[in-house]
């Protein structure tokens, strides 16, 4: 089975390498490099040059985001299967190979989801991605967070094609979980127990600097998909920004009473009691049932 491997990057110079490494050590000849850039000037190109060589495809212009440089690999991409890896995120060894057997076991799946760890900036610590007995659930993903862990996980091609084909170009915070949600549509994604990736959390990314911006459009994908303006999920989320916001503006904190914090903390805790009733958990990892998967990388043999 042909997997198709997108590497949307943007001045990510300081990590490309290492992701490119970690595709190429796959010793799967059964797959294609997309490298699509945004038109880095940070030494991004300079760096990819030492593996020009491997990437079947390579695109350097400016963009319109990451979304707009997914779909430019969708376009190209041959796999019938297919995945996105950020370039400061990386596949761990062996990837491949676990993701193309569970395709291959179960090819009527829409989606993917194997195991992964969270790392920072260095990429040497590891902590697990998923909790002990996580399982998937459409309706915690509906309602609650996003708890798909993205660079773990891999997309049945004709699935992709059933929803349109593209990510949603319009988003640039919540594509990823718009893209679960429409595929879960389909059917129930494969869980599958092995280490694939480890995502990089650091304060520059993406997701830790979307502020408002993000908030508003996980907002507008739950009540797209639910109708409901207000969500266990979205609740949690506003009230994280809230407190976030609180914490590191002494401005903002002088025109409000001493005690709003505690208001803030206790709708937080209000937000985090309906993640506990639809997942099992607070934090939206929705646990139990009939197709859990340990989340501990230790389990990898």
């Amino acid at each position: 089975m042909f997997v198709s491997i997108i590497v949307p990057s943007f001045n990510q110079g300081r990590f490309v390498g290492d992701c490119l490494r970690s595709i190429m050590s796959q010793s799967d000849a059964s797959s294609e490099i997309i490298l699509i850039d945004g038109g880095s000037t940070d030494g991004t190109l300079a760096m990819v040059e030492e593996f020009r060589g491997s990437i079947t495809h390579f695109i350097s212009e400016r963009d319109a985001g990451q979304a707009d440089a997914i779909n430019k690999g969708l376009r190209l991409a041959r796999g019938e299967l297919v995945t996105w890896l950020n370039s400061d995120d990386f596949f761990e060894p062996g990837a491949l190979n676990h993701m193309r057997e569970a395709a291959e076991r179960a090819p009527r799946a829409p989606f993917y989801m194997g195991l992964g760890s969270r790392t920072d900036r260095a990429g040497i610590t590891r902590a697990p991605f998923y909790p002990k007995n996580f399982e998937f659930r459409r309706e915690a993903l509906l309602w609650g967070l996003n708890f798909i862990l993205q660079p773990a996980t891999f997309i049945r091609r004709a699935a992709l094609d059933q929803i349109g084909g593209k990510v949603a170009g319009g988003l640039r915070y919540a594509l990823d979980t718009d893209l679960w949600i429409r595929l879960s549509a389909v059917g129930d994604p494969v869980l599958v127990p092995h280490l694939i990736a480890c995502s990089r959390e650091y304060p520059e990314t993406k997701t830790a600097q979307g502020g408002w911006e993000r908030f508003r459009e996980i907002q507008q994908v739950a009540e797209s998909t639910t109708s409901a303006a207000l969500t266990p999920g979205v609740l949690a989320e506003l009230m994280r920004l809230l407190h976030e916001q609180w914490l590191g503006d002494a401005a903002v904190r002088a025109r409000f009473p001493a005690e709003t914090e505690q208001g803030i903390l206790a709708v937080w805790a209000a937000a985090a009691g309906g993640l506990r009733v639809l997942t099992g958990r607070e934090d939206g990892f929705p646990i139990g049932g009939t197709n859990p998967v340990s989340g501990d990388p230790g389990k990898e043999s």
